[in-house]
């Protein structure tokens, strides 16, 4: 009905259904989008301006309004005189440079919905030709995103006053083959005739739509109910960093960030008709979250399948984890499942210690000037996680050199001299490293051990008032094979020891 009434010019009918509106309720940007048209028409430009600002106050998405203001507010542009700076003397110290910066200002105009403009002036002359190089492009840098760019005057003021004005400027993409996950820019202002004694003038703006991650007011982003913090249903769409992509540009570029692998994700679960919801997650590479705390306290974003009164997580960027399986820092880790529209705060479980195993099957061929030794490493869990993505990239010389130093950090002055990986592609199985190897210097029987003590807290004390918190739990395993040459002695095979719950 509004839009009839205004294509009918009927401004005075649209403005008591505003009003009717606004008694109601202040919270809908549509009614003030409308109360600017309204302004608009009767030529009331600072009223329109006004109804503009609040309507961005209340929703900051509206890029086309944003651009009208600038429209609005470029009418009362008025570009500085320079006529000062052409006519004051150089310092004479100064004259041996091959260039003057007569003029670099900037300055930044803050607006009532929380977006800025910032104002950009330079003035350089030119003392020696050979500086074209150097000065002759004017590069401005921005993020289309949340700026835009407005060149309101470049030219060269020649030393006979002739003033020519820029017409080469072109706008390049900084990633151009990443152009979903960056809106960087840069915009490349060729200056005209830089010669000797010549004056470059670059005016331009940059609109800055942004407000800052948390926006203007804690609001923009959360409501509280509570004193518990509930997610809108945007993160802040004015910030690349935290706004996700839709599943068809994900899908299409093919690549993405933990945001963008969790939206795909969910979209083709559903598509198959599985249940699956946004998932926000404090990791442990980040502080615990304070839920009585206002602010975005997430630094990743997984997915929380419903199975069995709980629920399955799956990490769209562990590339290298099994299905039921996640990577050590999502593991114990605070998170936020967004179900329903509402928030659903939950711990996320860690695996136990027989899910991170390591084991070490060896047998060692001992003889009277060396040993050999066969050693099989079948790793699960967090440990092949590790050495998945370690190894699936390396090259066979980096595979081996990379062996070669495990081998030694074990079993000092070793040779590697055969070696295989299996089920570095397949995660349904376990990771299994085998190595062969020799070694003419040891006659400890200790030393042939893969596994054992790995820090003295371990050790050190006999009563102990807090436990020894693990980063992960994990479990280690290793059989030992030693096989002896007829002629040999063996003075002590094995001290047997034992102890339980250090």
């Amino acid at each position: 009905m509004v839009e009839i009434y205004l294509s009918q010019e009927k401004s005075d009918w649209v403005k008591n259904i505003i009003e009717k509106i606004k008694k109601n309720t202040y919270l809908y940007p549509e009614t003030f989008i409308y109360e600017g048209e309204i302004y608009s028409l009767r030529g009331e430009k600072e009223l329109a301006l006004k109804a503009y600002e609040r309507a961005l106050e209340l929703n900051p998405i509206y890029k086309g309004i944003r651009e009208y203001i600038n429209y609005l507010r470029s009418e009362n542009i008025k570009i500085p005189d320079i006529s000062e700076y052409l006519n004051k003397p150089i310092p004479q110290e100064f004259l041996d440079f091959p260039a003057i910066i007569l003029l670099d200002q900037k300055e930044r105009i803050v607006y009532k919905d929380g977006s800025s403009t910032v104002v950009y002036h330079k003035l350089i002359k030119i003392n020696k030709k050979e500086e074209k190089d150097k000065y002759g492009e004017i590069i401005i840098d921005y993020d289309s995103s949340f700026e835009r760019v407005r060149i309101i005057r470049a030219r060269t003021i020649k030393s006979d006053g002739k003033e020519i004005e820029a017409t080469s400027i072109q706008d390049f993409s900084i990633a151009s083959d990443y152009p979903l996950y960056t809106d960087q820019r840069q915009i490349v202002i060729s200056m005209p005739s830089v010669e000797k004694d010549a004056i470059l003038e670059c005016y331009y703006m940059i609109d800055e739509y942004s407000r800052g991650i948390l926006g203007k007011n804690f609001q923009d982003i959360f409501f509280f109910q509570n004193e518990i913090p509930t997610l809108l249903r945007r993160f802040g769409v004015w910030n690349r960093g935290i706004m996700p992509h839709s599943a068809p540009e994900i899908f299409k570029a093919k690549y993405g960030d933990c945001k963008d692998k969790a939206i795909l994700l969910i979209t083709m679960l559903k598509e198959a008709g599985i249940d699956a919801y946004y998932t926000l997650v404090s990791t442990r590479h980040s502080l615990p979250l304070k839920k009585n705390i206002p602010g975005f306290q997430f630094d990743h974003a997984i997915v929380a399948v419903p199975y069995k009164n709980s629920y399955i997580f799956l990490d769209g960027t562990a590339e290298d984890v099994p299905l039921g399986e996640l990577p050590i820092m999502d593991q114990g880790a605070d998170a936020m499942i967004i179900k329903d529209g509402k928030p659903l705060f939950v711990k996320i479980p860690l695996s136990q210690s027989e899910n991170n195993e390591r084991k070490f099957i060896s047998k060692i061929s001992i003889r009277r000037d060396k040993f050999i030794g066969e050693t099989q490493i079948i790793l699960t869990g967090y440990f092949a996680t590790y050495y998945r993505w370690l190894l699936k990239s390396a090259t066979t010389l980096q595979k081996e050199d990379f062996l070669t130093r495990l081998l030694n950090n074990r079993i000092p002055s070793s040779r590697l001299l055969k070696w295989d990986i299996q089920n570095i592609s397949n995660l349904e199985d376990f990771l299994i490293i085998k190595l062969v190897y020799e070694n003419n210097y040891l006659n400890n029987i200790n030393a042939f051990l893969f596994s054992g003590i790995k820090s003295a807290e371990e050790i050190t004390k006999e009563i102990r008032k807090y436990p020894i918190e693990y980063y992960l739990p994990y479990k280690e395993i290793e059989e030992l094979t030693l096989t002896f040459e007829e002629s040999l002695l063996v003075e002590i095979l094995v001290e047997e020891k034992l102890k339980d719950n250090p």
